[in-house]
């Protein structure tokens, strides 16, 4: 039953406050932010949602039910001036790579010490394994002197069309309803007992979390970097530069009316999902120059560079004779090359329109508008 004003537990919190950071790709987080904020409103807490990418937007107001998702969040993405003054500090947010997005890991990094030690609730979005990300939560608000009392993971749906196919319509409706009923749940845990502790990791099991820390750390330093080369648009593109404005990083440049993926890709799939056109695929001629320069640069290169030669490439010869390094270096200029072509109007309608991504569903949550 909603909390009222006459009700003695909506007077014991007015005039509280309390602030939810949180990112999202495609709307998952930010639905579990909305209905977090919804539940401490009715409490008679003060709520400010910010969204840590808006890049200093003024965005929309609270919305109190995720089938009035607003567009955005109350406030602006850097931290709010009354956040020292917050009894409550929420963050949501999902997994990429077994992990936080490396946006949320910054965010976390640069958050100011709490001089109070302000009370934290962490939620996680996930497609079935969030990794480290409530760890690295924990490590980050921990060592600025919050108290994390409560965390828990959200199963929801998967956004990485890439390799994954969707559920059918009924499936997520389903999966949003079960967990709209959980977090309300958890809110109301929250809210009624301020000295609960729980915090529940996916992974207690050490050897696990050091194994998915490793991959987590390899998606972070190279994984995202060279996945996000693999996007491309089809002849379905319009140059509505929908992609360029509300890609939460900034990666996603124009070049001669065509989207241009830098190396800052989040891989949070806002781009490929909400495309107005359908426009964005993830280029199957990419991923196999990736295969090719990655593996079979090196080869060709020892095969014909004499080593005598490399005697003249100065500082640049242990570069060279490193096969890792050299790895790295050509799997960098064959999707820096592949981007370029992709990029340009004329040499990507060249290119076989071959896409891993051709005729698979789109998915951002149901009610989402960045």
């Amino acid at each position: 039953m909603p909390l009222s004003a006459a009700n003695p537990l909506f007077k014991s919190h007015m005039d509280k406050k309390a602030i939810i950071y949180y990112f999202t790709g495609t709307g998952n987080a930010l639905r579990m932010a909305h209905l977090a904020a919804a539940e401490l409103e009715q409490a008679g807490f003060k709520v400010l949602l910010a969204d840590i990418a808006a890049n200093g937007r003024k965005v929309g107001a609270i919305s109190r039910h995720p089938d009035d998702l607003p567009s955005g969040n109350r406030g602006q993405s850097s931290i709010s001036p009354e956040h020292a003054e917050a009894e409550l500090i929420g963050i949501v947010s999902p997994v990429y790579g077994f992990g936080l997005p490396q946006l949320m890991a910054k965010f976390l990094r640069k958050l100011p010490p709490s001089k109070s030690n302000q009370k934290c609730f962490v939620f996680i979005s996930s497609a079935g394994n969030e990794g480290i990300c409530v760890m690295q939560a924990a490590f980050h608000l921990k060592r600025k002197g919050y108290d994390l009392t409560f965390a828990r993971t959200f199963k929801l749906v998967s956004n990485w069309i890439m390799f994954e196919t969707l559920p059918d319509s009924e499936t997520r409706k389903n999966i949003f309803d079960e967990n709209e009923k959980l977090l309300q749940g958890y809110m109301k845990d929250i809210i009624d007992d301020p000295s609960i502790k729980s915090v529940k990791y996916y992974h207690s099991n050490p050897a696990m979390a050091a194994l998915l820390g490793i991959v987590y750390y390899g998606f972070v330093f190279f994984g995202r970097h060279f996945l996000g080369k693999l996007f491309a648009t089809n002849n379905k593109c319009n140059s509505c530069q929908y992609c360029h404005k509300h890609c939460p990083s900034k990666t996603v440049k124009w070049v001669e009316k065509r989207p241009y993926w830098g190396w800052n890709c989040q891989q949070c799939f806002r781009c490929i999902n909400l495309c107005p056109n359908g426009a964005i695929e993830t280029s199957t001629v990419a991923v196999i120059v990736f295969f090719i320069s990655i593996f079979g640069g090196p080869f060709l290169f020892k095969k014909l560079v004499p080593d005598a030669l490399l005697d003249y490439a100065g500082a640049l010869k242990p570069v060279l004779e490193n096969l890792f390094a050299m790895h790295l270096v050509f799997g960098i200029i064959g999707m820096w090359l592949v981007q370029i072509l992709l990029s340009n109007r004329v040499t990507s309608g060249i290119l076989p329109q071959w896409f891993t991504t051709r005729n698979k569903e789109r998915y951002r949550e149901p009610h989402f508008r960045p």
